[in-house]
């Protein structure tokens, strides 16, 4: 990708379609995706919210397989992510599944700032971004819970329980 590119985000849009069609995703949702990916790489130039430098490295790392995620969970209502930095798997999962209602849990203060921006330019209504320790705030049961390096497994899993509603999943 060149600065004379007349179209920059073309390649990333075709690693997105090559990459949810692997993934048996509806690669109506490139567009959108591309667009999350473009907005956390213009964001994290001006703060740290990723390690990965470029549009593409974040279609890879973080959107495609916050997705790889997304196909082996059940249909569900609610999802919470806790632990979700700068939206990491919830923003993904919330454009593939427009009828989920998404919470995306973060404790450090500066980090909810990007995910509300992501919110705004997606139009993504169904998603709401909490500031706030997961083990602080006041639990609302969801039909899924997860948690991506967030903690050790089991005091993940302490704090992922109160979280998911009965018959619910923790991932």
């Amino acid at each position: 990708m060149t600065p004379s590119d007349p179209h920059p985000d073309a390649e990333l849009e075709t690693l997105l379609r090559e990459g949810l069609a692997e993934l048996a995703v509806p690669t109506v949702h490139a567009p959108a995706l591309a667009r999350l990916c473009l907005l956390l790489h213009e964001w994290a130039a001006r703060m740290s919210l990723t390690g990965h430098r470029t549009p593409q490295a974040i279609a890879r790392r973080l959107v495609l397989d916050a997705l790889a995620l997304e196909r082996q969970l059940p249909e569900a209502a609610s999802l919470v992510d806790l632990g979700s930095g700068a939206g990491f798997p919830g923003l993904p999962i919330a454009v593939v599944r427009p009828g989920c209602q998404v919470s995306l849990v973060e404790s450090r203060e500066r980090r909810p700032h990007f995910p509300r921006a992501a919110l705004r330019a997606l139009g993504l209504g169904s998603v709401e971004a909490l500031p706030g320790r997961a083990e602080a705030l006041e639990a609302r049961p969801h039909g899924i819970a997860v948690a991506q390096a967030m903690a050790e497994p089991a005091r993940a899993a302490r704090w992922l329980l109160p979280w998911v509603a009965p018959g619910g999943l923790v991932a």
